[in-house]
């Protein structure tokens, strides 16, 4: 991604999940703010 995703459709979230046969936490990764 281009670092720029400030949020995601949980249908968008369950229908990759599906795809890649994993679980949210496996693909989401929380960056803590820089500022």
């Amino acid at each position: 991604m281009n670092n720029e995703t400030t949020s995601i459709h949980f249908d968008t979230l369950d229908r990759l999940c599906e795809l890649l046969d994993c679980k949210p936490g496996d693909i989401l990764v929380k960056k803590e703010d820089d500022s």
